[in-house]
């Protein structure tokens, strides 16, 4: 009975054994062992004829997210452009490391990703980080020409209280892309270009309209986001065009967004508003006689 319990005793222990050299390896080689979806994408990518920069859409090469294992989350991004017919997405196995590079831009990431972009022959590259339990995503929109991310500076776009799999909802979706359509907006060097960044912006602008006269989406902040993006796509059009209309609309979506976005609950966002506030009035001071825009837009820009 003794050497039974004793026998027992041995093969627990050997089991336990098994089971913690077991997760103790899958834990230490996790971060050199690629997820079967990147597996794919690295034959994918390997094997796919680089076909020369289309001159009727954009072309948008989407990075592997840094702390997506799985790839669930850039898949759930990549969705993000699904029906845009102006962009040509591109899906990459590569990694751009962005977790040091929360606050600040970072030369070699620039570098890194220059190189992805020069492999692709791509107008656009977006390279992310995900952090905090899935609850917040950076993203950073690095043009074909050009410095910085977005036209605010080298900072990256940032969605917060969001569940990739579970919450990434249509207005979240369409931030997303008015921010890559932004972006690309300077590269629009032609006719045939300028058309289809025009018809996207247009599209976009109708989209997040309808969800904001809908009023499904309900959080304040939320609202605010999607304020902002719409007066962001609204200034991008109208920057490009003679008339003032668009960047009027810009102006009062923006001035929604700062109804939101506080300064005391949220400074960075709500300085944000107003460099984009500051920005559209400027142009509009530009274009009309008398100064008070002007006036207004050195107004937000002291704010």
């Amino acid at each position: 009975m003794e050497s039974l319990i004793e026998w027992v005793g041995w093969l627990v222990s050997l089991v336990l054994l098994f089971l913690g050299a077991r997760a103790w390896l899958k834990r230490f080689f996790k971060p050199y062992v690629p997820s079967p979806e990147r597996v794919r994408l690295i034959i994918t990518n390997k094997i796919k004829v680089k076909s020369p920069r289309p001159n009727n859409r954009f072309r948008i090469v989407l990075c592997w997210l840094e702390n997506d294992d799985g790839g669930r989350n850039t898949k759930t991004v990549a969705e993000a452009f699904s029906g845009i017919g102006g962009i040509e997405l591109v899906r990459s196995y590569r990694i751009v490391a962005a977790s040091g590079a929360a606050d600040n831009w970072r030369p070699d990431m620039r570098k890194d990703t220059r190189k992805i972009l020069d492999k692709w022959k791509a107008d656009l590259a977006i390279v992310g980080l995900v952090k905090e339990s899935r609850k917040v995503l950076s993203l950073w929109f690095i043009p074909r020409e050009g410095d910085g991310t977005l036209p605010r500076g080298d900072k990256p776009y940032v969605l917060k209280d969001v569940s990739l799999q579970e919450d990434f909802h249509e207005d979240l979706r369409a931030q997303v892309a008015i921010e890559a359509l932004r972006v690309v907006a300077p590269l629009a060097d032609t006719k045939v270009r300028d058309r289809v960044l025009r018809k996207e912006l247009l599209d976009a602008i109708k989209k997040l309209k309808a969800l904001l006269i809908g009023h499904t989406i309900t959080k304040r902040e939320r609202r605010a986001a999607l304020s902002l993006a719409y007066g962001n796509a609204l200034a991008t059009l109208g920057e490009r065009e003679s008339g003032t209309e668009h960047l009027e609309q810009a102006v009062y979506a923006f001035t929604e967004a700062l109804e939101g976005h506080t300064r005391e609950r949220g400074p960075l966002e709500w300085a944000m508003v107003q460099n984009n506030l500051g920005s559209a009035l400027a142009i509009l001071g530009e274009r009309e006689s008398g100064t008070e825009r002007l006036e207004q837009a050195v107004h937000a820009f002291t704010e």
